[in-house]
């Protein structure tokens, strides 16, 4: 694959060419309801063994025992930390701009056995409708509140995504109270110099597989455009940040609309789900390991240093 475009070019996908006709907290309490659509035969890129193993933080987790500098929540958890809430990790070297004080993150100890590290929230806090209409240095760094809307910030998810093979979940909530979720295995994002370059593998979930068409897509903002539209900046027609194609069958960094809107896909949407022109209540992105093991170790912290190579 050479681009995002060409691994979509299979499907109607642009938002140009296509009509619809028609965190702290955990998405409970709501009748979950099974959307039929057309699987979306796109390619991904497996993922590469030697991206995942080249990290190196000076000090690792030993099964049974617990590191005073957890790399994410699911390190977290299987330490005995299961209440969801803000704490600070200190992810695996891929990033150096926070140095060694590592980071504050939001921990989803509840979802599907919880610890994950949540990287984007909306919810209907009264912020203003374009709040996530922002430009490349903010999504760089991340913005926000933690107990309320935020974006974690593209570095940290580079580094979070990079440090071993990871599974994104997103956690979708509309305005009449029905929920919904989707899963991405194999997924990480590439650095900066890369553009944050989207990988995704294997979907699994009840809102329909409409983040695939992002997949090998650059991220773009208002001001930095890295998308698949020649004629026109998709961050800009759409108000987010995102990893636009040509241009979206996902936009949750759009505007915040309120449930149905006369606009077309400038909402927080979700394609196969509700349609372009509704907005969604409330969203969530976290991400854990692949191969999550939700047993705690029942151990306290501890430092604990790798043996030397033989």
């Amino acid at each position: 694959m050479k681009g995002c475009f060409s691994a979509c070019a299979a499907v109607l996908f642009a938002v140009q060419i296509m009509n619809d006709g028609s965190i702290g907290s955990t998405l409970k309490d709501a009748k979950t309801k099974v959307v039929p659509v057309k699987p979306m035969p796109i390619p991904h890129e497996e993922a590469d063994p030697e991206r995942i193993d080249d990290m190196d933080t000076g000090e690792e987790i030993v099964q049974g025992k617990c590191s005073p500098r957890p790399i994410d929540c699911e390190e977290l958890l299987q330490c005995g930390l299961t209440v969801s809430g803000i704490y600070r990790i200190y992810p695996r070297n891929r990033v150096n701009s926070w140095g060694d004080a590592g980071f504050d993150v939001y921990c989803d100890m509840d979802t599907d056995g919880g610890g994950w590290t949540v990287i984007q929230r909306r919810d209907d806090f009264g912020t203003n409708s374009d709040f996530f209409f922002k430009g490349w240095q903010s999504y760089k760094f991340g913005f926000g509140d933690f107990n309320f809307d935020f974006w974690l910030g593209n570095d940290k998810i580079f580094a979070l995504s990079n440090q071993r093979r990871s599974t994104l979940r997103f956690d979708l909530l509309d305005f009449e109270g029905e929920d919904g979720y989707a899963t991405y295995d194999d997924f990480y994002v590439d650095d900066e110099n890369q553009g944050y370059r989207l990988h995704l593998g294997d979907y699994r979930g009840v809102i329909g597989d409409s983040f695939k068409g992002h997949n090998l897509c650059k991220f773009s903002t208002r001001d930095r455009d890295n998308d698949n539209n020649r004629y026109q900046n998709c961050a800009l027609v759409y108000k987010g940040g995102w990893w636009y194609n040509n241009c979206h069958t996902v936009n949750l960094n759009g505007l915040y609309l309120r449930g149905r809107h006369d606009t077309y896909a400038d909402g927080v949407n979700w394609y196969a789900w509700k349609g372009f022109r509704y907005s969604l209540r409330k969203t969530e992105m976290k991400i854990r390991s692949t191969t999550f093991l939700s047993k705690p170790f029942n151990e306290p912290f501890q430092m604990v240093t790798p043996a030397p190579a033989q």
